[in-house]
């Protein structure tokens, strides 16, 4: 047997284990070839001292995974369905829901190779058609219920369009959302990731209590409810999105009409590329940065009790404290963090001519103060005359408010 034959036998001898044991082995073994070769031994010297695969395979601590197992592709027919629930409670799975062109749902059930899902029994799968809702459960088959802990595996499950609502609760596993064009999506974990890729849509409902949230590309009125992760939100259209986070950052970049962002510890940054109606954001103990619309005027406050505010826009505010009002807005604001620092930065916003402009106020303050007591230093007609102007200034200024 020659060198190349011998390892090709290994490699398939290798394929029920896990596979970076295997790849380990193989390299370990091809390290031997090389070296053997450099010393002057021959191919077959070299398999001699590594022994038969029979032999090698003996020598392996590790038990060979179990063979992988997949569900046939289920139909299931939907002339009347108009909702899907997916139940996945009772086992750790990961969930995987997709659009399909086909007028049925198609669904398959793929157990993942690992360790632990030596001895455990596959999940059962069952489904049930009631009035116009369809229902797929997964339920553990084995008499020990704490078994099913270390199940692990994905639902695939293929939804047509014309579907109105696709609800999906887990336990232990991520959700996978990609282009879906369905009404209404609801997608609830207890530990896992939940991403939505290409929604189109109206509703879109997320929460996970451990675990990160992405939404991108998606078309659909968002609300977000995470315990302890990061909720992020990239080119998001529609009329609202509200995030809701306990413990980790939210980073939102949204075209909105209305956004809602709170975190008790986390930063939170917001982008805008056009107007938007109202925004609200608060924070405990996190930084707030806004990134705003060249067009955009604020009405409301902005605040912090222990932080610093840095304001780069070029609408008018007033001062006090910490605290930042605005009036006469089109954008209604309310913005407060705790303990952090608020940094407000219009897109298209010039610094230079902002201070420029701030020095020519400061001098004319500071003239204006000059003149109160204008009428004990001046003759009577020159005094009406200097009347006479501040009043064209005054309404200059009007026309150009």
């Amino acid at each position: 047997m020659k060198r190349q034959e011998y390892m090709q036998a290994l490699e398939e001898a290798l394929r029920p284990y896990d596979e970076t044991l295997s790849q380990d082995i193989m390299a370990d073994f091809e390290a031997h070839f090389v070296y053997g070769l450099k010393s002057g031994h021959s191919e077959e010297e070299i398999i001699t001292s590594l022994g038969s695969i029979e032999e090698v395979l003996k020598n392996i601590d590790e038990q060979p995974l179990p063979p992988k197992k997949e569900t046939p592709q289920a139909l299931v027919k939907i002339d009347q369905v108009k909702k899907v629930y997916i139940d996945t409670e009772e086992v750790g799975v990961d969930v995987k829901i997709v659009s399909t062109s086909e007028d049925d749902v198609v669904y398959r059930y793929q157990p993942t190779s690992s360790y632990f899902n030596i001895n455990q029994i596959d999940p059962n799968i069952t489904k049930l058609v009631e009035k116009d809702s369809l229902y797929l459960s997964l339920r553990s088959s084995g008499a020990n219920k704490k078994m099913s802990l270390f199940l692990a595996g994905e639902l695939t499950v293929c939804i047509p369009d014309n579907i109105e609502l696709v609800k999906i609760g887990g336990r232990q596993g991520d959700i996978l959302i990609e282009d879906l064009n369905v009404k209404q999506l609801e997608a609830k974990t207890i530990s896992g990731d939940i991403s939505v890729d290409g929604f189109k849509g109206e509703v879109v409902t997320l929460q996970t209590t451990n675990g990160d949230i992405a939404v991108k590309a998606s078309t659909a009125n968002v609300t977000v409810k995470t315990v302890n992760g990061d909720v992020s939100a990239t080119d998001v259209i529609g009329k609202f999105m509200i995030v809701n986070n306990t413990n980790g950052d939210i980073d939102v970049d949204a075209h909105v009409l209305e956004v809602a962002l709170k975190s008790v510890n986390g930063d939170i940054e917001l982008q805008t590329a056009e107007t938007i109606d109202k925004i609200y954001v608060e924070t405990t103990s996190g930084d707030i940065e806004l990134k705003i619309a060249d067009n955009t005027t604020f009405s409301g406050s902005i605040e912090t009790l222990r932080g610093d505010i840095d304001m780069e826009v070029d609408f008018p505010y007033m001062v006090k404290r910490n605290c930042y009002s605005f009036s006469e807005g089109k954008t209604v604001i309310d913005i407060k963090s705790l303990n952090g620092d608020i940094e407000v930065n219009q897109h298209g916003f010039n610094k230079t001519n902002h201070q420029e402009k701030r020095g020519g106020f400061d001098e004319a303050i500071r003239v204006l103060k000059g003149l109160k007591d204008l009428e004990n230093l001046i003759p009577e007609d020159d005094l009406k005359e200097i009347k006479d102007l501040m009043a064209e200034v005054k309404i200059d200024l009007k026309r150009k408010k």
